[in-house]
């Protein structure tokens, strides 16, 4: 009854926006108000749990948010500099066809965003891209979704594998390689989908060996940063690898009579301001002193000792620990930095004579149409995911799935990934929720722990683009508000095909290690 109730307020979520198209404002507000009702029925959650919880959802919410504002700040001023008109006019010349452009900025590019950003960048960015260029709003967002969700575990300069090894203490090696083999066979299986998702099989067929090798290379190189021990860079150096091999066969083999100085140019001016983002972030995380300057502003939310009450399904009291809860470096988070990059945008731009005042006044008047709707989302689904953690029901859910699924658990601990990241959109914080919990299963059930913790953070990579959170920063650039249910439907079978090749290949290391012994 309790593991029931406890996945009350996600298939909620689900079968509202799946099943009655509501949007993910209107089903992530009546998720939490279930969510809000099951905790304090049956759950035991009292009033300073539930006052602490919403501090801390609207702590979580705005970390969010901050990242949220920024991308789409990012994406009106490449717009009003003119930047997304060089793109839609200048891009078929150096990439022609659909596939080609879903190829190269819905799959690569988005990766290289992912590499260097973070949470719903590369969809808030492209799929406008895309728009422009011809391609249907539901293909624009479904493809970069794709195209980047398996660079997240080594994106964002690690964060998230960063995450998984301090909550879980498991020493790195084999854990980076593991992790990193399954993510490069499914850097391949993306590519394939974002093909697919173009025009069917023609397109795939077409430029099946292309995107095959591409992967390969995509794949290979995150692989080999990981080995290196650069893993925070993976997804950035494999993503990198990816753009020059494309820029090679471009040039070598398709169109490259068609790449005029003219095209050259302009494509330029186009890519400096995506230049002036990556430069940006690399200075503020790994140049040392503006690195150490920026993390000394801090700020956090200190949560006291707190337990739930008896309940009348008779649950164990939940403990929460005291501590202090979502430390935030300000001045060096990456909605902050995304903002240095716009401030530098702005100035860079204004100096070329692309902006003027009353094109930033125009910005301003987007921002706020668009991103009311989508900040009362956010907002929802966050403080439910943080009520359901502190309430006990995201361990019920967890342990529910393990004891129930023993013998089939290299699978459920896929699952249980997957629906950390879906909860709270991101890979970080399902590594937060369950790396402890994993591992101690895996010892438990007599399972290899490096390989159930790439799973837990692999299967979170993937699953994290499935998330209603990042699906509404898709939405809010697309011109799709309101139609997150479409997305969603769209998005899970293609999340669930990579899953269970996430499966097939955790089976298959299952299977080789023990045949070695």
């Amino acid at each position: 009854m309790a593991f029931v109730l406890s996945l009350l307020p996600i298939l909620l979520i689900l079968i509202l926006m799946a099943g009655f198209n509501l949007s993910a404002e209107k089903a992530g507000l009546i998720g939490y108000l279930a969510c809000v009702t099951v905790s304090v029925v049956f759950f035991g959650v009292t009033m300073p749990i539930l006052t602490y919880g919403h501090l801390k959802g609207l702590w979580f919410a705005v970390d969010v948010l901050l990242i949220i504002w920024a991308s789409y700040l990012f994406y009106l001023v490449l717009e009003e500099a003119g930047i997304i008109a060089i793109l839609e006019e200048r891009l078929p010349q150096v990439a022609p066809s659909k596939g080609m452009q879903a190829y190269a900025l819905g799959w690569i590019f988005a990766s290289f965003l992912q590499g260097v950003g973070g949470f719903g960048v590369p969809v808030a960015v492209i799929a406008p891209i895309l728009m422009k260029l011809g391609f249907e709003p539901l293909q624009a967002i479904l493809i970069p979704s794709v195209g980047h969700g398996w660079g997240v575990t080594f994106g964002s300069l690690g964060s998230s594998f960063r995450a998984l090894l301090a909550i879980s203490g498991h020493p790195i090696y084999p854990l980076n390689i593991i992790t990193a083999g399954m993510l490069a066979v499914s850097c391949v299986l993306s590519g394939w989908i974002c093909l697919l998702l173009v025009d069917g099989w023609r397109e795939f067929r077409r430029l099946f060996a292309q995107v095959t090798i591409s992967g390969m290379v995509m794949g290979g190189f995150m692989m080999l940063g990981v080995w290196l021990g650069v893993w925070n860079l993976g997804t950035f150096l494999g993503a990198l690898a990816g753009l020059i091999w494309f820029i090679f066969l471009v040039r070598f083999f398709y169109n490259h009579q068609r790449l005029d100085l003219e095209t050259v140019k302009e494509l330029g001016v186009a890519f400096s301001g995506f230049g002036v983002l990556i430069g940006t972030i690399f200075v503020v995380n790994l140049v040392p002193s503006l690195n150490t300057l920026f993390h000394q502003v801090e700020f956090s939310l200190m949560i006291p000792a707190l337990e739930t009450a008896p309940t009348r399904l008779n649950i164990p009291p939940h403990s929460i620990p005291s501590g202090r809860a979502a430390q935030v470096f300000i001045l060096s988070h990456p909605g902050i930095v995304l903002f240095y990059a716009i401030l530098l945008l702005v100035l860079w731009f204004s100096l070329q004579g692309r902006l003027r005042a009353h094109s930033l006044a125009q910005v301003g008047k987007k921002m706020v149409k668009r991103l009311v709707p989508t900040t009362i989302g956010i907002w929802a689904m966050v403080t439910m995911s943080i009520l359901m953690e502190m309430s006990g029901m995201t361990d019920t859910i967890a342990h529910g799935l393990s004891v129930g699924f023993a013998p089939v658990y290299p699978l459920i601990s896929l699952v249980i990934g997957g629906i950390g990241a879906f909860m709270t959109g991101s890979n970080t914080n399902s590594n937060v929720l369950f790396a402890s919990l994993q591992m101690q299963t895996a010892r438990l059930l007599g399972y290899p722990t490096a390989l159930i913790l790439a799973a837990q953070t692999a299967a979170a990579s993937i699953a994290s683009t499935l998330a209603p959170a990042k699906i509404i920063v898709g939405t809010s650039t697309s011109g799709l508000k309101g139609r997150e249910g479409l997305i969603l439907r769209r998005l899970f079978p293609i999340v669930v095909i990579q899953i269970l090749l996430l499966a097939g290949i955790a089976y298959l290391i299952l299977w080789i290690e023990r045949i070695n012994g």
